[in-house]
C-alpha cells in the first residue's frame, strides 16, 4: 500500500490519496506521510451507528475537497467520486443518503432543497437553509423546473417570470432567489428528482461535481 501511495504521488499531476487506518501506529503514520498521502483518517469503530455515519460524511467531504484542488477535474474523477459516494451509502437509509447529499450540496449552494418528481407536483425530500415548513409541495408547470425535467440538464432560475416566483417563494419561505439553479436527478435517463440550489458559493461553472453526482446517481439516491 505504501508503494502504491508513492506511485500515486509521483504521477503528474499527482493522484490524491486518502489513507484510512493505522493513524495510531507512529511508524506507519510517518511512512504514509512520507509516501505522499494527502490525508489520513482513523478507521470507523463499526459499520453502524453515529460513528459510521460520521465516517461516511468525513470521507465524502475529504475526497470532494481533494478532487476540487485538482486542475481540470475530468469525467474519470467525477465518476470515481460518484462511485465512492454510492459505495459509502450502500447500506444507509434513504433519509441518511438524502441528508449526506444535501450536506455535499451545501459546499456549492447556501440553501438547497431536494424534490421528488411526481406527475402533478414536486414533493420535498429534505433541504437546508430555507425557512420552509414540512411537506413542501410545488405544483408542476414552473418553466425552469419543467425544462430541467424534460431536457435533463441544469437550468438557471434567474430569468423566472414574476408569477412563477410567486409560486416558488412562499412554499420555500424565501423572499427571493439569487444565483439559483435547478438540477435534475436522473435514473436510467429519466428525471426522478430535482435539486434546487440558491446562493451559489462557487464560481460560475464550478458546480460540475454536484451536477455529475445528481445526473448519475438517481437510482441509488432515491432507490428507484
Amino acid at each position: 500500500w505504501l508503494a502504491l501511495a508513492q506511485r500515486a504521488a509521483s504521477q503528474r499531476p499527482p493522484v490524491p490519496v486518502l489513507w484510512v487506518g493505522g493513524v495510531a501506529d507512529a511508524y506507519l503514520r510517518h511512512q504514509t506521510v512520507m509516501s505522499g498521502v494527502d490525508f489520513l483518517l482513523p478507521a470507523p469503530a463499526g459499520e453502524v451507528g453515529e460513528a459510521a455515519r460520521w465516517f461516511r460524511e468525513e470521507v465524502t467531504f475529504v475526497v470532494e475537497r481533494l478532487l476540487t484542488r485538482q486542475p481540470g477535474e475530468g469525467p474519470a474523477e467525477g465518476e470515481a467520486f460518484r462511485d465512492l459516494f454510492m459505495a459509502l451509502h450502500a447500506d444507509a437509509s434513504a433519509a441518511e443518503t438524502h441528508a449526506s447529499l444535501l450536506r455535499f450540496a451545501s459546499s456549492f449552494y447556501a440553501r438547497g432543497m431536494l424534490f421528488g418528481v411526481q406527475d402533478d407536483a414536486l414533493e420535498s425530500l429534505g433541504g437546508y437553509g430555507f425557512a420552509m415548513g414540512s411537506g413542501v409541495r410545488i405544483s408542476r408547470g414552473v418553466s425552469a423546473f419543467e425544462e430541467a425535467i424534460i431536457g435533463r440538464r441544469p437550468v438557471d432560475l434567474d430569468a423566472l417570470a414574476a408569477e412563477e416566483m410567486a409560486v416558488i417563494l412562499p412554499a420555500l419561505g424565501a423572499a427571493l432567489l439569487e444565483r439559483a439553479a435547478v438540477y435534475p436527478v436522473l435514473a436510467a435517463g429519466d428525471c426522478v428528482a430535482l435539486f434546487l440550489g440558491d446562493g451559489r458559493l462557487v464560481p460560475e461553472g464550478g458546480t460540475g461535481g454536484l451536477a455529475g453526482l445528481l445526473a448519475r446517481g438517481g437510482a441509488e439516491l432515491l432507490g428507484v
